[in-house]
């Protein structure tokens, strides 16, 4: 069975290597004892042995294979993140897919034709605020199926789901991470408080 602590561990490692394609063949500016995350993973697997349901999908394996050969920026995004938080079943994810790319339409909509990146950002946070996030935020909530059945987020799933609607309308916003907490970036612009308080 998945813990929370390694399900956090696991979902934001793919998801941040794979947004900020940051992740590379071969560690070798790495400090002594660091691990590859495709070989931190699968050394788990290994002492973790066969469960059922299994530990690691066989897609998300797949995902942090093409991280590790440095293809990351070619895995789907939606997809990917939908795999992170075990969705086996590749037609629910088509369906969870189809919300986001309807979240991304209207999202288009409602930023319309603002003539800064700025207030667009600012407009995108409001209609996510009222739409996506509106149940609120909740500890550890990082799974992005959750947060769009039942619109519940903490900063992690927040920071996906903008991310993700963000970049499909030329917002180039980036993750930071910090101990405890998830935000994030556009230029000089932080985007760190996307609660529904």
């Amino acid at each position: 069975m998945r813990t929370k602590s390694f399900h956090l561990v696991h979902y934001a490692s793919i998801i941040l290597a794979a947004l900020t394609h940051t992740a590379a063949a071969e560690d070798k500016d790495n400090p002594p004892f660091h691990l590859a995350p495709l070989v931190a993973l699968n050394e788990v697997v290994a002492l973790v042995g066969d469960t059922d349901p299994p530990l690691v999908l066989p897609e998300e394996l797949e995902l942090f294979k093409k991280i590790a050969a440095g293809q990351g920026s070619k895995c789907d995004e939606p997809d990917a993140v939908l795999v992170a938080s075990g969705v086996a079943d590749k037609e629910t994810r088509e369906l969870y897919i189809a919300k986001i790319k309807k979240i991304t339409f209207i999202s288009s909509k409602v930023i319309g034709l603002r003539d800064t990146p700025e207030k667009k950002v600012s407009l995108l946070a409001l209609y996510l605020l009222a739409t996506q996030f509106k149940s609120g935020f909740k500890d550890d909530q990082i799974n992005i199926r959750t947060l769009l059945d039942e619109h519940k987020c903490n900063c992690v799933s927040s920071c996906v789901l903008f991310n993700l609607v963000g970049n499909q309308l030329g917002l180039k916003t980036r993750a930071v991470s910090v101990p405890g907490h998830e935000f994030l970036r556009m230029g000089d612009l932080m985007i760190g408080h996307l609660r529904a308080e």
